[in-house]
């Protein structure tokens, strides 16, 4: 465990790597955010692409479904017909 030390108490060489370290300590948390920033970004991308689709599916009536089912019901009734 550290001790705490109050600043007052510290000499120069020691406020420096302090200083030094807490810098360090800032780069590496920035250099984390920046990282998890541009992910972030990556997948709003990947999000409003998949958005997009999806609208595009939806707004489009569904003509195959219908298609089989007449198909269906086409079958159905000329074997319908033909029995008689």
């Amino acid at each position: 465990m550290t001790d705490n030390v109050k600043l007052e108490d510290m000499n120069e060489e020691q406020l420096r790597n302090a200083v030094g370290s807490l810098l360090q300590q800032l780069q590496q948390a920035d250099a984390t955010i920046r990282d998890l920033g541009a992910k972030v970004a990556n997948k709003e991308i990947e999000n409003s692409r998949f958005r997009s689709i999806l609208g595009m599916n939806q707004q489009k009536p569904a003509p195959v479904a219908d298609k089989e089912v007449a198909e269906d019901v086409s079958d159905e009734e000329a074997g319908a017909e033909e029995a008689e």
